[in-house]
C-alpha cells in the first residue's frame, strides 16, 4: 500500500501527492494490484503486512497444442500468502513471503494445511520518479526461494505436495508511473519482467509433485523460466480504485531420471517434461480505508495456455502499514 498525501511524497520520491499542484488529486490511496509488485520503496522503518486468501479452481487444462480440455478430476486449492515488507533505506527494501495450501481433487484432499516454499526478496530503487511524473520509478529485485514445502515421499496422497524441493533464484525489473487523467484523477501503471535461473537438480524419492510413482529413486532437473505482468489502477476517489492486470508465465521444462520398480525388476526412467505457459487476467477493486489500511478483491483467471492448468482464482487481501 502507498501512503497518501505527505508520506506519499516520500514513498514515491516526489510522486502522487506532490503532483497535486499539477492537476492530480491529492486524496490518493492505493493498495496495489494482485500480481505486480511495487517498483517504489517504502519509507525507511515502515512495515507492510498483506495477507492473501485465494481459492483456485481448475476443471480444465491446456494440452501440448494449446487446446482446452476437461480434466478427469476437478481440482481446487485454498491458499494463504503473507508477504511482509519493510523499508530499510530510501533505496533498499526487504520482503519475506510465507504461505500454506490445502489441496482437493475429487473426493480426496491433503492432510490439513501444508506449508509452501518460502522466499526472501531484496529490492533496490534505481530511478526515483520525478516531481512532474514524467520519470517513472524503476527498481531491480533479487529473490531466493527456500524449499520449505514437502515435495516427495508423499505416500499414497500426492495432494500433500506443496513445494519444489529446490533452492532457486529469481531476478526482476520493475517500473511504475502515475499519469494524470483529464478529470484530475491519476492512473497508475506498473510493469514487471522476472527471470528464474536454472536451479540444478533435486533428489526425488517415491511419489512426488513431479509425477513420480511409489518406489522411484532419482532426480528432477528443472530448467530456467520467466514471467511478466502489467497493471493499471484508476483512482476514482480517496477510497475506491479500479484495477486491471495482465500476466504471462512460462513454466520450466524438466528432466526426470532415475529408477522405479516394475514387472518384478527395476525399470530405468528418463522422461522429459515440456515447458508450459499461461496467459491470464486479474481484474480487481480496491477499497482504501485510509493511507494505512486497504482491501483488494478480485479474480485471477487463465485465458490461454499450453501444457498448463486452466484456472479461476477469486482472492482477497488486506494491506496494513505500520
Amino acid at each position: 500500500m502507498e501512503i497518501s498525501k505527505s508520506i506519499a511524497c516520500v514513498l514515491l520520491g516526489g510522486g502522487i501527492a506532490c503532483w497535486a499542484g499539477t492537476a492530480i488529486a491529492s486524496d490518493v490511496n492505493y493498495t496495489g494490484p494482485l500480481l505486480t509488485p511495487n517498483a517504489a520503496i517504502m519509507p525507511k522503518g515502515l512495515i507492510s503486512i498483506e495477507p492473501y486468501l485465494i481459492y483456485s479452481n481448475s476443471s480444465y487444462f491446456y494440452d501440448d497444442h494449446g487446446n482446452k480440455r476437461r480434466r478427469d478430476t476437478r481440482t481446487s486449492q485454498w491458499q494463504t500468502l503473507v508477504p511482509i515488507t519493510i523499508g530499510v533505506t530510501e533505496r533498499i527494501g526487504l520482503q519475506a513471503l510465507l504461505g500454506a495450501v490445502h489441496n482437493h481433487a475429487g473426493s480426496q484432499r491433503s492432510s490439513g494445511l501444508r506449508a509452501t516454499d518460502a522466499s526472501a526478496r531484496a529490492q533496490f530503487l534505481l530511478v526515483r520518479p520525478s516531481a512532474d511524473g514524467l520519470t517513472p520509478a524503476v527498481s531491480v529485485g533479487a529473490i531466493h526461494f527456500f524449499p520449505t514445502g514437502r515435495y516427495d515421499r508423499l505416500g499414497n496422497n500426492v495432494l500433500n505436495g506443496s513445494g519444489s524441493g529446490l533452492h532457486s533464484d529469481r531476478v526482476d525489473l520493475l517500473i511504475q508511473q502515475s499519469i494524470p487523467m483529464p478529470n484530475g484523477r491519476p492512473l497508475r501503471w506498473r510493469g514487471r519482467v522476472a527471470y528464474d535461473f536454472n536451479p540444478g537438480a533435486v533428489d526425488v524419492r517415491g511419489q512426488s509433485v513431479y509425477g513420480t510413482e511409489p518406489g522411484f529413486r532419482g532426480s528432477v532437473s528443472p530448467h530456467h523460466a520467466w514471467n511478466a505482468s502489467a497493471s493499471a489502477e484508476y483512482s476514482i476517489d480517496a477510497h475506491w480504485v479500479l484495477v486491471m492486470e495482465l500476466a504471462y508465465q512460462r513454466s520450466a521444462a524438466a528432466r526426470v531420471s532415475g529408477q522405479a520398480p516394475g514387472n518384478g525388476s527395476t525399470v530405468a526412467i528418463d522422461r522429459y517434461m515440456p515447458p508450459g505457459h499461461t496467459f491470464s487476467v486479474a481484474p480487481a477493486v480496491e477499497y482504501n480505508v485510509n493511507g494505512s489500511l486497504g482491501i483488494i478483491a478480485g479474480v485471477h483467471a487463465s485465458l490461454s495456455g499450453r501444457n498448463s492448468g486452466a484456472f479461476v482464482a477469486p482472492q482477497v487481501a488486506v494491506n496494513i502499514v505500520f
